[in-house]
């Protein structure tokens, strides 16, 4: 079905004499040499993951399709191409600026997702939550159109700026890799609205779309975060809510090495104990404090618009020298801050002479939007 056609299209072309469109980026292989299309891929969305050719990638004719909308912290996107294997370590994470949550379920195909603990398959239909943390999985095609044509997957994809959806979703990250089942009534809902928001997106206005982002934050909120089998993970509706004070608190004064559960628990008023169970789906208090505190260090060791040292950066969030900044971010991302500074410019380059080349492909926005999504 063609979304883009008909009475729709001429609406499109007259609103948009009046007002601006989103956000709108669109990367295809179609019109590159058949030699040079994985290649491109490969390259395109190693924003996002490294992939490996499957025996269903390229035992027939290989095409990438990516359409993608950006609407303020908000990321619809839906992916077309032949089945294979994505990879994302740690390295990946920290050296694109990950810090989003990625919501998916596929149209045709499956996904195999394989972890240290297990391996598990979402079925066409599922959505499965991912919080752009270490991962291997395999894109499963679909069934051939006909004799001649190549097996695809195709899925649907809201990327969110994780601080935005964590204010709703406080204990979000516990959520890493789980499945709301196809054909159940809050999968149905949300599935439902992401592909209306993505089929409708071409005739939004900027102004309703910037309307529409709290409302979707509050809908994944009431379908991810109330689905029964979720409830157990992220605790009762009152530490929820406290919880959201926590961490309102603790990113509003980084810059203190003062700031620990004596502190935290004084301004909230509660026990030492009440805030360890509040925080307890998290990790702990302190490991809520420097969590957030080596997320902010990377966001600034990939601005472009600062030139702050490494050394003033550790001392802006609360560490007591450059050493133990050093140490913590090391541990948590798998490098040290200079590199990540050093992997950003390289970054910044490529994607700079990139953007030379890219009317072959249509453009690769959509790899930029990913890295920088955040609030």
């Amino acid at each position: 079905m063609d979304y883009h056609s008909g009475k729709q299209g001429n609406y499109k072309h007259e609103m948009s004499d009046i007002t601006p469109a989103i956000d709108h980026s669109h990367f295809s292989t179609k019109a590159l040499d058949p030699k040079h299309k994985y290649d491109a891929w490969e390259d395109s969305i190693s924003a996002v993951f490294e992939v490996n050719p499957t025996e269903n990638t390229l035992s027939r004719s290989f095409d990438a399709n990516v359409e993608s909308y950006m609407i303020g912290p908000l990321m619809f996107a839906c992916c077309k191409t032949n089945g294979q294997a994505f990879t994302r370590d740690k390295k990946t994470v920290a050296r694109h600026n990950m810090d989003h949550i990625l919501i998916q379920f596929y149209m045709q195909g499956n996904n195999t997702l394989i972890t240290p603990r297990e391996t598990m398959r979402t079925s066409a239909g599922d959505i499965q939550i991912d919080m752009a943390q270490e991962l291997n999985s395999i894109a499963n095609p679909g069934p051939r159109a006909n004799d001649a044509a190549p097996r695809i997957f195709s899925n649907m994809s809201l990327v969110v700026a994780r601080d935005r959806l964590e204010t709703f979703m406080p204990a979000l990250h516990t959520l890493h890799l789980h499945t709301l089942k196809a054909n159940t009534p809050l999968n149905l809902i949300l599935r439902n609205f992401i592909m209306a928001m993505f089929q409708n997106a071409p005739d939004l206005t900027q102004h309703d779309a910037d309307t529409l982002v709290n409302p979707t934050l509050e809908l994944l909120a009431a379908t991810i975060g109330k689905a029964p089998d979720t409830v157990d993970k992220v605790g009762g509706t009152l530490d929820q809510a406290a919880l959201i004070s926590v961490k309102q608190f603790v990113d509003r004064h980084l810059h203190l090495n003062t700031l620990g559960p004596d502190l935290i628990a004084k301004h909230l008023g509660v026990s030492r104990a009440s805030l360890f169970r509040i925080c307890q789906p998290i990790g702990g208090v302190m490991a809520l404090v420097r969590t957030r505190r080596l997320l902010v260090a990377r966001r600034m060791l990939n601005n472009m618009s600062t030139s702050r040292s490494v050394k003033s950066i550790a001392y802006a969030l609360g560490f007591s020298d450059q050493s133990s900044f050093n140490r913590a971010y090391k541990q948590q991302f798998g490098f040290s801050p200079t590199e990540t500074r050093e992997f950003y410019l390289a970054n910044a380059l490529n994607q700079k002479n990139g953007a030379k080349n890219t009317g072959s492909v249509g453009d690769r926005k959509y790899e930029s939007w990913i890295s920088n999504l955040v609030s």
